[in-house]
Parts: C-alpha cells; sequence; structure tokens
C-alpha cells in the first residue's frame, strides 16, 4: 500500500511541477517568437520557465524584505 502511495503522489508531484515549470517559459516563449512553433519538452522553455519563477521569487523576497 506504501509503494502506491508513493507512485502516486510522485505522479501528482511530477504534473504539478512540471505545469509550473514549461507552462510560463513556454507561454513567455510563444509571446516572443515570430514562428510560434514552440517545443513544449524543449531546454529553452524549461530554462525561461525557471528564469521566470526566479525573478518571481526574487521579487517576493525583496518585497517582504
Amino acid at each position: 500500500m506504501h509503494e502506491l502511495f508513493e507512485i502516486v503522489l510522485r505522479a501528482i508531484a511530477e504534473i504539478f511541477f512540471e505545469a509550473l515549470l514549461k507552462f510560463p517559459g513556454w507561454l513567455i516563449l510563444s509571446a516572443f517568437r515570430n514562428d510560434k512553433s514552440v517545443d513544449a519538452d524543449g531546454c529553452l522553455v524549461i530554462s525561461i520557465g525557471i528564469a521566470f519563477w526566479s525573478c518571481v521569487v526574487g521579487v517576493l523576497c525583496w518585497w517582504l524584505l
């Protein structure tokens, strides 16, 4: 039973974090590209998603302190 719970929890976490990283990256990249052909699984999309969330966290930390 423990293994089943771990598999389900891992799948939910993977979907959640993948959507959090890839969606902002895909949205930003598709807004600034002319050809509109953005690979959702590409390294650039993930990098832009990480950069986006880094900026969000940095601004929130600066604002709170």
